[in-house]
């Protein structure tokens, strides 16, 4: 049942964030759809609902792949206490991905976010490229 709630949450959510943007004004910068979207995942990572944080947690990871360069320290400081803090492990497990995702951004570039996939499939193309890496830097 709290499962059916929480898809709810997160389906509103969801529809009003595509609504609201659909009908915007268009941002006079790149550097302010940044900001914008830098507080309003902030706001998302805090929610009280799990799966708000892990679709939160997904947003961001095609953030950075869509705007490499921008700075996201304040993102990358809340993924860091997730990482620690967060309420389940689900969570803290893909919020230390989502941080070694923007730590090191280089190491994952052949990664390419497919709008409709499963956002476990990238989470686990993450875990799996520093899988590999580990392998390779210990021979």
């Amino acid at each position: 049942m709290k499962a059916v709630k929480s898809a709810k949450v997160l389906t509103a959510v969801l529809i009003l964030s595509i609504t609201t943007n659909l009908f915007a004004q268009k941002p006079s910068s790149q550097k302010s759809v940044i900001n914008q979207i830098t507080t309003n995942s902030l706001y998302g990572l805090k929610s009280d609902y799990s799966s708000v944080v892990e679709s939160t947690l997904f947003v961001i990871l095609q953030v950075k792949n869509r705007y490499p360069n921008a700075d996201y320290d304040k993102l990358i400081d809340r993924l860091n206490e997730l990482a620690i803090d967060g309420r389940t492990p689900s969570i803290r497990y893909k919020a230390q991905l989502a941080s070694l995702y923007y730590n090191y951004h280089d190491l994952f570039a052949e990664i390419k976010f497919v709008e409709k996939e499963n956002p476990d499939k990238y989470f686990k193309m993450i875990a799996e490229k520093i899988e590999s890496q580990s392998i390779l830097a210990v021979n």
